[in-house]
């Protein structure tokens, strides 16, 4: 159980029970461990806002009530949130693309600054240091294939096969050869594996590499230098988007991405008016298919662009909804990696489900 469970749960009873705490704990346990795309969207969104969906928070209610009878089933929605907060903190104690998931929404749901208001900073901060491990995890070093395990288990296969021969019983022969066959083949399959993700690590450090060094915009076929940063942010994070290779992506994309908005003619952190800055975009990228309403909450950014196709003004309520004022202005190194965590996100969101 998370030492700080307690003082979570001090959002909802001044002095909780221990007994209570460690069966709470149990069941946000057990409630983790299957998780739909749709239920990992809901669990974000208790997480991060303060009113939980009645729909989820009844479906919620229902299965923690099914592993404890004495979970409360009324006026608990302050404690589906603490639960959700909990549900969370074990996922991230095992590497898996659901706590992937999960990691990349809590960082994507945090914008602007003041509109999330998460149950603790515990768990903001706990998804951060995830991703900083996953990020590192996934991608394996490029160095020479280590198939120790795999060589052990086929020159085992290779004695016994050896042995049947000796003996001279046709059948054991043949169920040798077989299971020496397999092992040659699970060896090639590591090995396959081992270095195609090797080489998927290469290709995409190349790839930033290049694009960093180049100082040219792809999608707009210009010189950065000849691009203001506000007319280049978007277009900048869809770049990078399209560069990494795995999800979570590394740690250092966004410093580059940065760094590449400062070779523009106008530097990154000079705040400028959000909404012009989406509507030039929007008549500059492709247009991306509409993102599935129940992550809807967690891409302000993409929310907006979709709006302001074909020049159109963003809804009031939809600015109003994100934390957005129509004179909102904000540093276009800000909006630009907004922008890229809500494409990691929802590519990691779409791949889940």
């Amino acid at each position: 159980m998370n030492p700080h469970f307690y003082h979570w749960h001090g959002r909802v009873e001044i002095k909780p029970d221990e007994g209570i705490l460690e069966k709470r704990w149990a069941s946000a346990t057990k409630y983790s461990e299957k998780l739909t795309a749709d239920q990992v969207a809901e669990l974000i969104k208790m997480i991060l806002l303060e009113v939980p969906g009645e729909a989820f928070a009844k479906q919620m209610t229902e299965a923690l009530v099914a592993i404890d009878p004495m979970f409360p089933i009324s006026q608990n929605g302050e404690l589906l949130r603490v639960m959700a907060t909990a549900v969370a903190d074990v996922r991230f104690e095992h590497f898996s693309p659901v706590s992937s998931v999960l990691g990349l929404g809590l960082r994507a749901g945090a914008f602007p600054v003041g509109r999330a208001r998460a149950v603790c900073q515990d768990i903001v901060d706990r998804g951060e240091l995830y991703l900083s491990l996953e990020c590192e995890r996934v991608r394996p070093a490029a160095n020479p294939v280590n198939l120790d395990k795999a060589e052990k288990a086929i020159a085992g296969q290779l004695a016994t096969l050896k042995a049947a021969a000796e003996k001279g019983v046709v059948s054991e022969v043949g169920t040798a050869t077989w299971e020496f066959g397999k092992s040659v083949f699970a060896a090639l399959k590591e090995s396959h594996n081992t270095l195609g993700s090797a080489v998927n690590r290469i290709r995409e450090e190349s790839q930033f590499m290049w694009w960093l060094l180049g100082h040219r915009s792809n999608l707009l076929d210009t010189q950065r230098g000849q691009l203001t940063a506000e007319a280049y942010a978007l277009s900048a994070a869809t770049e990078a988007a399209q560069r990494v290779a795995i999800v979570p992506p590394p740690a250092s994309v966004e410093a580059i991405l940065h760094e590449v908005l400062t070779q523009c003619s106008s530097g990154p952190d000079t705040p400028v008016s959000v909404v012009s800055l989406v509507k030039a975009a929007a008549e500059k990228l492709p247009e991306a298919p509409l993102a599935q309403l129940s992550i809807a909450e967690f891409l302000p950014i993409t929310t907006l662009l979709s709006e302001c196709r074909n020049g159109a003004e963003p809804r009031p309520e939809t600015l109003k909804k994100y934390g957005f004022t129509a004179k909102q202005k904000l540093a276009p190194g800000l909006v630009s990696q907004q922008y890229f965590r809500e494409l990691m996100f929802r590519a990691a969101f779409e791949k889940l489900g």
